[in-house]
């Protein structure tokens, strides 16, 4: 209602299924919560299509003022005002901000608007990518800029607002959880670079490993196949971070362990998520996953 969509553009939204990977995400949030995570998924992804393949794909200067806009909205200084002169768009996360402020722990609640304000500035550094002289190089700068505008950071946060988590600022500067974080992101990033390159090849994407890769030279079969190396890589990666867990103490350690189960709860509910929304296979989705 909010956004004023037609029945076409409503049916549109229907299809994405951002409920359902919610509701994966964050198993045991309460109908409140869940609520919020929703609305933050419908907003995400609409606001990011703009960007990837909608009418701001091609005009730098206007998206950099629509980024520029929505991060004025997220302000922690003042108080919540309901503003006409926005999009609507941009009044959902305005809106979102206003929630997550009021039912959400200190800490976490900075953690959410740093994780959102760093998704919206790499999205505007991301306007200019190109792939540089090694594959290496190619792939490490996509990396480092991909982590924030996949916005799991933002979502990782939520796993605190939904189990209501308290846990202190140490945890998230210790580095196995800051490499479980991006390895946990990473994993994402190359599932979904698979299932959503056929999609995006033809608008000549640059914001995906797949087509970084055959830019560098490899065949469409073989960038798949050294995404999935990667992605193994990854795999093991993940179990060496786990092992350099330090011990905190009773309680945190069991709010770690939390945090830690809603990180592997996200990604699998991406990959399901990938093969039941109509979003990247349209009607022939279970087909392809049973392929």
């Amino acid at each position: 209602r909010v956004c004023g969509y037609n029945q076409e553009e409503a049916k549109k939204m229907r299809q994405g299924d951002f409920g359902y990977f919610a509701a994966l995400s964050l198993p045991g949030a309460d109908p409140v919560k869940l609520r919020t995570v929703i609305d933050w998924f419908n907003w995400l992804f609409v606001f990011d299509d703009q960007l990837d393949d909608g009418p701001l794909s091609l005009q730098k200067e206007e998206a950099c003022k629509y980024i520029d806009g929505t991060l004025s909205l997220l302000d922690d200084t003042s108080p919540y005002q309901f503003n006409k002169s926005i999009q609507p768009i941009q009044r959902v996360i305005q809106d979102i901000w206003r929630r997550v402020r009021g039912l959400i722990y200190i800490g976490a609640q900075k953690r959410w608007l740093l994780h959102t304000r760093e998704y919206l500035e790499a999205l505007r550094n991301s306007i200019d990518f190109v792939p540089l002289a090694t594959l290496d190089e190619t792939v490490a700068g996509y990396m480092d800029y991909r982590i924030h505008t996949f916005a799991m950071l933002a979502l990782f946060s939520f796993v605190e607002y939904a189990y209501q988590l308290e846990l202190p600022d140490e945890v998230f500067k210790n580095p196995s959880i800051m490499q479980l974080e991006r390895i946990g992101i990473e994993i994402q990033i190359f599932v979904n670079d698979c299932v959503s390159y056929h999609r995006e090849k033809d608008q000549n994407c640059p914001h995906n490993v797949v087509h970084l890769l055959r830019q560098h030279g490899f065949t469409e079969q073989r960038a798949y196949d050294r995404a999935h190396e990667m992605l193994r890589e990854r795999y093991r990666q993940w179990y060496l971070a786990m092992a350099e867990l330090p011990v905190w103490g009773e309680k945190v350690d069991k709010e770690v362990q939390r945090y830690i189960q809603g990180i592997q709860d996200v990604v699998l509910a991406n990959v399901n998520w990938s093969f039941r929304t109509e979003r990247y296979f349209g009607k022939n989705r279970h087909q392809v996953r049973e392929t």
